[in-house]
């Protein structure tokens, strides 16, 4: 007798919201690729490597203090999951939570590789939502945190590269870039969430507002940490610095600068965003 098939695995490394409720970082390490890069919540807050990365969310967990003796209680508020092959991405608003204290919301997104036999976490972007109202006026007083800023510099295909910097050139070139498939998703800055990638070329293509690059770009494809696209890399990410200009109730410009984490895939010839993460460098007062 064959025995029935199981459910398939889930396309995520495995223990991720326990060991964020233990404030476990030595496990939370153990999940990253050695190349990994990650955004923190705190505006000055970019690290490359297993080791930097982990010191990153081991700042970023120590704000929530010592955990309880059962550890703080994680609650998914809203997950997305797309996935090509052996990748997955990622996007996620956890609840962290303990009797006594306020709880706190993390806007979370990756890049997920199932490499070897292992799942492991290749780009991250960790946040705490802050609603455009606070953030434009923030923006306007100029006391909202600046971003640091980011490096030139790609590892893999100079044509995804290119794609890159075309997409953050102009907003109807963003809208134009972005992947039509169904598990494709946009995290906002204020925890807004678009799943599909049609909605979501519609939502920027009728945008007032426009967006532009602010310094450097950070671009990784998969050859980096998969050796099966050695020669032929398929899927990649991207770090960004992204100013983004509205007009006020006032009718007045303003300029906000986000971090953005995009996750790149080839479609045929062409680079196209499957997702992309937004957020406000903290701290936020």
């Amino acid at each position: 007798m064959v025995a029935a098939p199981g459910p398939a695995p889930t396309p995520r490394p495995p223990g991720q919201r326990a060991a964020i409720g233990k404030a476990d970082v030595k496990t939370l390490g153990g999940l990253l690729a050695t190349t990994v890069f990650g955004f923190g919540i705190d505006a000055g807050e970019v690290a490359e490597g297993r080791d930097a990365v982990a010191a990153q969310l081991a700042h970023d967990l120590g704000g929530l203090g010592d955990p309880p003796a059962g550890g703080f209680t994680v609650t998914s508020k809203a997950l997305s999951i797309g996935e090509e092959g052996n990748h997955a991405w990622i996007a996620e608003e956890l609840e962290v939570a303990a009797a006594g204290h306020e709880p706190r919301r993390f806007a979370i997104s990756e890049l997920a590789a199932l490499v070897g036999g292992k799942w492991m976490v290749v780009a991250l972007h960790w946040a705490t939502p802050v609603s455009d109202a606070i953030a434009q006026r923030l923006a306007i007083m100029k006391t909202i945190p600046v971003p640091q800023p980011i490096s030139d510099r790609h590892d893999g295909s100079a044509d995804l590269d290119r794609a890159v910097r075309a997409a953050f050139g102009s907003r109807a070139a963003f809208a134009e870039a972005r992947s039509e498939r169904p598990d494709a998703f946009n995290y906002g800055s204020g925890g807004e969430r678009a799943h599909g990638g049609t909605g979501i070329k519609r939502i920027f293509a009728k945008l007032r507002a426009q967006i532009r690059m602010h310094d450097g770009v950070r671009v990784a494809a998969g050859s980096l940490w998969d050796p099966a696209q050695k020669t032929t890399p398929w899927i990649g990410w991207a770090a960004v610095n992204v100013d983004f200009t509205s007009k006020t109730r006032a009718a007045t410009d303003v300029t906000q600068t986000f971090r953005v984490l995009a996750i790149m895939l080839k479609e045929g010839a062409d680079w196209k965003i499957v997702q992309t993460q937004w957020s406000n460098g903290g701290p936020i007062h």
